[in-house]
């Protein structure tokens, strides 16, 4: 039997990480009481100078090459930042965090709004090349809260002097904060409330949803000046390194109250399958488990895995081993298929590749995972299982994977066991009558145990045996399109049941091979629902790109005035007939400056965003004519670009079978890397999305990925450019027979039958129109000429009368040139 597996190493990166996290929010705070610009050299040489004090630590100067991602762009020698893409990583998600809460604050002066220092520990101790690392940091986050309110989910083992999570007044809490926000009032905080409603506080401030509140106490307001002191006081006190401070907390001096952006809390069972479930670290994983894996009260958790012969069943078990032996699980592979040679060599090619590079590393797999293969060439009995493994499991290894309660501080571990069961119809010969029965009874003592089984086999479990209703989780594994020759096959992950927990059933896709591992793309409903309590906010219209003028040898009148105001975090679309320069446009677009219309709250806090960063998904160029037009661009106006060169990065799909969930969960996963860069991305061009039809078969069979994209990239509030290439219409007629659009001909006539040309292209266009706050069309000046000048009018605008001018665009200098009347004749798409 193996040895007492190692406790959550992570977790001790969270003290030294939150010290910094603390001093930067107080610096942060005040240069900004004070009135002072925060991005100058001094603050950010002030917030580098506090990063550099995790140089020091013990846990880094042990091994400097571990956790990387924690002091990216922490200096060794001397030097000042003088951009914010020079501080440190650490340096950048704290200001960035702090601005959001400040450009939020449309209340009285005297509120003053601060992050959670957790929400920041989560992004700073998430890989970002690996977002699904996030579970790790969200466990360590977790677990610190725990100890700083001395309470814990109900387990075998709580230390002494800490309290039970109750569960129902975890839900009243959930009711009740979710009354005072639909009332548009801050959720109080004070000491006669239930200790599990205060973890519910603090814990929701530390996923972002809620802000800590300084100014008011039960409706009372009070001085700017003494929200001012009550707000460094608290920073100052670093109450999250002090455990069991906040359990017997006297007097707070704060509330919280619902992020701007957000409608609503999720539901009481989402939060507490968050607060009580095994974050697991298989991107995808996340969104259909809601947070985590539940288990019983016994703390134990029964997994039924089916599928055909290679469909993934060793491999996705084998996946969940990896990603939890960095909670100190110990993993028992009992298998009567692949020896154990083979499953130690399967298991190292589905580790992550980051964790060699962090302390999350387990680093010999002989200390944690421990196959055993039973011989069943004449069936082996169940007694003789039992007698064999289960026993010596609960004399020898239970005691030992359970912590001492001599260290007050110590916490239950996350997940101390699992078992994988591999290949039940060799194991026991289901098949005969009573198999079930000594099955069940070796199911139930591994549940007394709190272990984690998996029971993998190729059919499913009897239905309505009594096995079924041992069995709390359902998957089955499986692939499509196999029996075509012209279709790439898919492999589907059905969660069919999960009794424990709230989930999101159903059918999403599945992967094993690729850099990325074991991955699940969840279906579009279930990605959509993710983002269901965030705001859908209209364009900013505080914020206006610096574009849409003209422009004469980059010699720019001060006050330009501009065909229209295009607004940060729009969406627009340009569409044309033929090549008409319309990427180089999106990028003219994506690249424009961004002007603060005058009394904005948040002019201030703008300034982290100056640099732009764009995201370039393309249907139609390589990566090269991205990077060479934003260089042209870019070198034809540099002053006005103030010398701060755009960020770009190209997302190119070659024509294929990706698959609408596939596409989907990688340009969110590109959204959610950046945010944990600290350089989150402003912009997004869709280039070229006509060439959907006939090159992308999956994507074009699915209506609703362009609406559910749409809907996404506004939560996360990026300014997105879509190009079409498309027929030039003509507008509607006056007759009832011409109430359809006409193609134009090259010689000017129109051909009155679009149905058959636009038969696959009415779904994209009608859902790009609904989406869309800005209609640009490009189109040819004069057909006879060969020169590259086109005219670029507005069909509409979002809140704007449409201008009866247009610009004349220039594709080969990337200029607006001059404006000019647009004639009687003028097409447009109505």
């Amino acid at each position: 039997m193996p040895a007492t597996p190692n406790t959550f190493e992570y977790a001790e990166l969270v003290p030294p990480v939150l010290e910094v996290i603390y001093d930067s929010l107080a610096l942060l705070a005040e240069a900004d009481f004070e009135g002072k610009e925060l991005h100058t050299v001094k603050v950010y040489s002030g917030l580098q100078s506090i990063a550099k004090s995790l140089l020091k630590r013990k846990w880094f100067s042990r091994v400097p090459q571990l956790n990387k991602h924690i002091i990216e762009g922490i200096p060794r020698r001397s030097g000042k930042p003088q951009t914010f893409d020079t501080l440190p990583r650490i340096s950048r998600l704290c200001l960035l965090e702090w601005e959001k809460v400040q450009k939020s604050n449309v209340l009285d002066q005297s509120t003053i709004f601060v992050p959670s220092p957790l929400t920041i520990l989560v992004n700073i101790l998430s890989i970002p090349a690996y977002t699904a690392s996030q579970a790790y940091a969200l466990a360590a986050a977790r677990q610190q809260l725990f100890a700083v309110f001395l309470i814990h989910p109900d387990s075998e083992h709580i230390p002494d002097k800490w309290t039970r999570l109750n569960l129902e007044e975890l839900v009243e809490a959930v009711f009740s904060f979710r009354a005072h926000i639909s009332h548009r009032d801050n959720i109080p905080y004070k000491r006669s409330l239930s200790r599990a409603s205060r973890f519910l506080a603090h814990y929701l401030a530390l996923r972002g949803i809620l802000r800590i509140r300084f100014g008011t106490i039960n409706k009372k307001s009070f001085s700017r000046s003494r929200a001012i002191k009550d707000c460094l006081a608290w920073l100052r006190k670093k109450d999250y390194l002090d455990f069991g401070c906040l359990a017997n907390e006297k007097k707070p001096t704060y509330e919280f109250r619902l992020l701007e952006k957000l409608t609503d809390l999720a539901d009481a069972q989402e939060i507490v399958n968050e607060i009580t479930g095994i974050p697991l670290a298989i991107d995808g994983a996340s969104n259909v488990f809601y947070g985590g894996l539940r288990r019983s009260e016994s703390n134990s958790l029964v997994i039924s895995l089916t599928g055909e012969p290679g469909t993934g069943k060793t491999s996705l078990s084998l996946a969940v081993a990896a990603a939890l032996a960095p909670y100190g699980t110990v993993t028992l592979y009992f298998t009567t298929e692949e020896g154990p040679d083979r499953l130690r060599s399967r298991l190292t090619t589905l580790i992550p590749p980051f964790f060699r590079n962090t302390t999350l590393n387990p680093k010999v797999i002989n200390s944690w995972f421990y196959p055993f293969q039973v011989n069943s060439e004449h069936g082996l009995e169940m007694h003789k299982f039992i007698s064999e493994y289960i026993k010596p499991m609960e004399s020898e290894l239970i005691p030992k994977l359970k912590l001492s309660t001599e260290n007050e501080r110590s916490i239950p571990t996350i997940a101390p066991l699992i078992v994988i069961i591999d290949g039940l119809g060799g194991l026991g010969h289901m098949s005969r009558e009573n198999a079930l029965n000594y099955f069940c009874e070796l199911v139930e003592r591994l549940r007394k145990l709190g272990c984690i089984v998996f029971l993998l086999s190729a059919d499913g479990i009897p239905k309505e045996s009594r096995l079924e209703y041992t069995v709390d989780t359902v998957i089955n594994l499986q692939y499509s399109d196999t029996n075509a020759a012209n279709s790439k096959p898919v492999r589907l992950f059905q969660l069919q049941k999960t009794r424990l927990q709230l989930s999101r059933p159903g059918t999403h896709v599945f992967h094993l091979s690729g850099e990325e591992g074991v991955r699940i793309a969840p279906q579009l409903p279930s990605q959509l629902d993710a983002k269901k309590t965030h705001e859908i906010p209209p364009p900013s219209t505080e914020h206006i790109l610096n574009t849409l003028f003209i422009e004469k040898k980059n010699k720019r009148v001060s006050v330009p005035t501009r065909l229209v105001n295009a607004y940060e975090s729009s969406r627009i679309l340009i569409y044309g007939h033929g090549s008409s320069g319309k990427s180089a446009l999106g990028l003219k677009f994506l690249m424009a400056p961004v002007l603060t219309q005058a009394g904005s709250n948040a002019n201030k806090y703008q300034n982290s965003r100056n640099r732009r960063r764009i995201l370039a998904i393309s249907f139609l160029y390589p990566e090269k004519y991205y990077t060479q037009a934003k260089r042209d661009l870019y070198a034809r106006a540099r002053s006005f670009y103030k010398d701060i060169s755009p960020d770009l990065k190209a997302f190119v799909l070659t024509p294929g079978y990706i698959t609408p969930e596939d596409f989907i969960r990688r340009i969110i996963w590109e959204l959610d890397k950046a945010e944990m860069e600290g350089r989150p991305i402003t912009g997004v061009l869709i280039d070229g999305i006509h060439n959907v039809f006939l090159q992308f078969p999956k994507l074009e069979r699915e209506d609703m990925i362009w609406p559910t994209i749409y809907s996404l990239f506004t939560r996360y509030q990026v300014t997105v450019v879509t190009t079409f290439t498309t027929f030039t219409f003509t507008t509607f007629g006056s007759s009832p027979n011409a109430r359809a659009p006409r193609v134009a001909t090259d010689n000017g006539q129109t051909a009155p039958d679009l149905e058959f040309v636009l038969r696959g292209h009415r779904p994209l266009l009608h859902a790009l129109v609904q989406a869309a706050d800005f209609f640009f069309q490009v189109e040819k000046r004069n057909t006879a000429s060969p020169d590259r000048r086109y005219r670029l009018s507005v069909n509409s605008a979002y809140y704007q009368p449409i201008p009866n001018q247009a610009l004349v665009w220039n594709a080969e200098t990337y200029e607006f040139e001059e404006s000019e009347p647009l004639g009687s004749g003028q097409q447009m798409l109505i």
